[in-house]
């Protein structure tokens, strides 16, 4: 038993590390786009695949 609770937080550490990484992509992506539309590149594009896991 302790170690299937174990698997499983080291399952959810795992997940949460995953979904910080895709957070923080999705976030630097569509602030570079805004970015470069504000400095007046309104031919700028979001080029990352920003779909989940």
């Amino acid at each position: 038993m302790a170690k299937a609770m174990a698997d499983f937080r080291d399952q959810l550490r795992a997940a949460e590390t995953a979904k910080e990484v895709q957070v923080d992509l999705i976030v630097g992506s569509i602030g570079a786009g805004l970015t470069a539309v504000a400095e007046g590149d309104l031919t700028a594009e979001i080029r990352n695949d920003l779909s989940g896991p």
